[in-house]
């Protein structure tokens, strides 16, 4: 869908666009206009399938814009979003069809509930015109992806409704053709494919999904599968009298996956086989098991299927083994010794590798505590370069694409033995150490009365001295710091309590309101009120 945002503030058009997640609706914001003319010739030209208009704007306002729309484009869409709640507005809106209006200040959640009300009935809109081949297609492409909401919602986020699952208000909903009889979720894993080489991984995905077709797919009474990453969950919908078929054909899908060895060097493949359930409520259940069948590889080897088992949770965090590495390895950070923080890794490896009972799946929760432990220390010690907010989701990422026990532990080692060095040059420099230092006590103490002469104190430089490093050092001096500080802590009071704006101003260690409103005015571009209003 097509979507055109008119307002005659510019914030607001941006702050519309920046709520919503257009493309999960499979939605494009084509244009942000500021005034009804401009609009006007937007909606001539590209015909958006939706508007979302202020009511009040220079050229034509929200009402006229709408009536001169219906003459040219009838079927768009319109959500209004005005700060008046002048019972006229919303009488002459429903009089040209408007069902959609909306007060300012925006709500992400009445903006997001009304988008998806529309865009279901958009779709419901253009899947009766069943003459036109290019609405046809749009609606296929569209069953396809509403089919993979469903699977990534139940196998990933388990974010059904709880209690029994209505078959036949599912099949209608979201496009499946279930019928009585088992429910399975199989996860094909591909391994030795780094997530950066998207030719292979096209190339694989799109073999596996025609695979899935050729094999279950013939036997099933329906499949489905979505992909998360290099994991393929597949679920399966069969006749109980099938099962042997079914695990047959499963078994061909293996072989003919690795038939690809001969053009992908690197590929390993491993199928983990979920639990069986009779409802489709426990295809969650099943996933989970499957997912933790996948994880057994690191023990097991790769290309072969693993039987699901029950889930249960880490016992790593309590256990003695995890223990004694914790204070190895934290010792080894504290201290600076590489040899020391190398070691505690590798002899846990090895009580790992020689335990009989350890798991697939504690290994690599062992392996996120591990990172999750090194990440929270390092902190604590006040690192001045931290990793970027991205960066323990990649670790992730490309942890779950190792194959075995010890490339997770390679993996890990590599990646804390990196940050590791990175943090150990910057404590090793002396005059990066007193700038960290000010910077912690302007953190813990920003509500307070702070000068450069207090600070000085703290670190044991004099004032000039510390401003001149302070501004060489961080590249911005030591009251623009001051002042970051402190206007952070100011939009998150404004955002999350209900305190007015004195309080704020109070509590962020300014004395004078009326200084306080103008250095947040030159950092946001907003007064305090002002914000609060578009953010809270």
């Amino acid at each position: 869908m097509k979507v055109l945002i008119a307002d005659d503030e510019e914030k607001i058009c941006q702050l519309i666009k920046n709520l919503v997640n257009w493309e999960e609706l499979d939605m494009d914001v084509i244009a942000c206009v500021n005034d009804g003319i401009a609009a006007l010739d937007i909606i001539e030209h590209d015909k958006p399938d939706l508007v979302i208009t202020d009511i009040r704007m220079p050229g034509y306002d929200g009402l006229e814009l709408i009536k001169r729309t219906k003459t040219i484009s009838p079927e768009t869409e319109f959500i209004i979003i005005s700060g008046y709640r002048h019972f006229e507005y919303a009488q002459n809106a429903i009089r040209y069809g408007v069902k959609n209006y909306l007060l300012k200040p925006v709500k992400k959640i009445e903006l997001n509930e009304e988008l998806e009300k529309i865009h279901n009935n958009y779709y419901l809109r253009i899947q009766k015109d069943e003459d036109n081949f290019k609405t046809s297609l749009v609606i296929k492409q569209n069953k396809e992806k509403i089919r993979c909401g469903f699977l990534e919602n139940i196998l990933l986020k388990n974010q059904l409704k709880q209690g029994p699952m209505e078959r036949t208000e599912i099949n209608e909903k979201y496009h499946f053709n279930f019928q009585e009889g088992r429910y399975q979720i199989i996860i094909v894993k591909i391994d030795g494919l780094k997530l950066s080489d998207k030719k292979e991984i096209e190339y694989i995905h799109d073999k596996l999904n025609r695979l899935i077709t050729k094999t279950v797919g013939k036997i099933c009474l329906e499949t489905g599968y979505v992909w998360s990453d290099n994991f393929c969950y597949v679920l399966l919908n069969y006749r109980q009298e099938k099962s042997k078929e079914v695990r047959h054909a499963v078994r061909n899908l293996l072989d003919s996956l690795l038939l690809q060895k001969d053009i992908l060097r690197n590929l390993f493949i491993t199928i983990g086989l979920g639990e069986v359930t009779n409802a489709l409520e426990g295809m969650f259940h099943s996933s989970n098991s499957a997912r933790r069948a996948v994880e057994q590889r690191l023990f097991k080897g790769t290309n072969r299927l693993i039987e699901g088992v029950g889930t249960k949770n880490s016992r790593i965090p309590y256990t003695r083994m995890f223990r004694e590495f914790n204070k190895k390895f934290v010792r080894g950070i504290e201290s600076l010794n590489e040899s020391e923080l190398s070691a505690s890794i590798t002899e846990l490896y090895h009580r790992m590798a020689e335990s009989e009972e350890m798991t697939g799946y504690e290994v690599l929760q062992m392996a996120k505590e591990v990172m999750t432990l090194f990440l929270f220390t390092i902190k604590n010690h006040d690192m001045t370069e931290q990793p970027d907010e991205d960066y323990y989701d990649r670790f992730t990422r490309n942890l779950e694409n190792q194959g075995s026990l010890s490339e997770v532990m390679q993996f890990l080692k590599e990646q804390v033995m990196k940050l590791f060095s990175e943090y150990v040059f910057t404590c090793m420099n002396e005059e990066n150490r007193p700038i960290r230092e000010a910077k912690r006590y302007i953190r813990e103490n920003y509500q307070k009365s702070i000068s450069l002469d207090i600070v000085g104190a703290q670190v044991g430089f004099n004032a000039a001295y510390l401003s001149t490093l302070f501004k060489r050092e961080a590249g911005y001096t030591f009251s623009e710091y001051l002042t970051q500080v402190r206007m952070e802590r100011a939009k998150e009071l404004l955002k999350e309590t209900d305190d007015n704006v004195a309080v704020v101003c109070e509590n962020v260690g300014y004395n004078d309101l009326k200084n306080f409103t103008k250095n947040f005015r030159i950092y946001t571009g907003l007064r305090p009120n002002e914000y609060r209003k578009i953010y809270s």
